[in-house]
């Protein structure tokens, strides 16, 4: 498949929204991110841990340095690097995105979170949590399948995916995500692909 006509309508979407603009404009940067430090203790067993007893810490640290520019002509363009810094962590980039937004939604590509986590489905946790949580750092044998409870998600969250987000009307917005290849690095051959279909609805009054 010859990519460079998909290359070259990517590069002329940016172009247009930038040209729109005056050369002055320049990108906003940010910077965010969290640390969490857990202390804690588990006592468990299974057939590959037996009699598992041990005090343990450990940490989860992310920082984030977000970009956007908002041009005349009502496009926003943006993106942001994600940063590991806890000890012992796969891959010092733990997302990285660009988006392109406006009156039409907005459509983004990298390896940021899907729709179903941008969008918060799932059951709210507390502490380590078993839903999408951190229970298998502490208790031997916890079941990984927990890390997703979307129905509707087979997204990697590693992996390269294409997310558009719909406008929002009347409180709803719906989002869907596309996986091409399930591998978290880039690749010729492609593997399992992936995709997931979410909606939300926010309402707010006042009396």
């Amino acid at each position: 498949m010859n990519k460079a006509p998909l290359q070259t309508t990517g590069l002329a979407v940016v172009a247009l929204a930038v040209l729109a603009s005056p050369a002055s404009a320049k990108f906003e940067v940010g910077i965010s991110g969290y640390m969490e430090q857990w202390f804690g203790y588990s006592d468990n067993t299974d057939t590959s841990n037996p009699n598992s007893d041990v005090f343990d810490e450990v940490s989860d640290v992310l920082f984030a340095v977000e970009f956007s520019q908002e041009f005349e002509n009502g496009i926003e363009l943006g993106g942001a690097i994600e940063v590991l810094g806890h000890q012992g962590a796969a891959d010092n980039i733990d997302g990285q995105s660009l988006y392109i937004e406006g009156s039409f939604g907005q459509l983004s590509v990298g390896t940021g979170d899907g729709a179903s986590a941008a969008m918060h489905l799932g059951a709210v946790s507390n502490g380590i949590g078993l839903d999408d949580g951190d229970a298998s750092i502490w208790v031997a044998g916890a079941d990984e399948a927990l890390s997703i409870t979307s129905a509707t998600s087979s997204i990697d969250e590693g992996a390269n995916k294409i997310t558009y987000y719909s406008p929002r009307i009347n409180g709803l917005q719906v989002g869907a995500s596309f996986m091409p290849d399930a591998d978290d690095v880039n690749a010729v051959t492609p593997a399992t692909a992936g995709q997931e279909l979410d909606a939300r609805r926010d309402n707010s009054f006042a009396v």
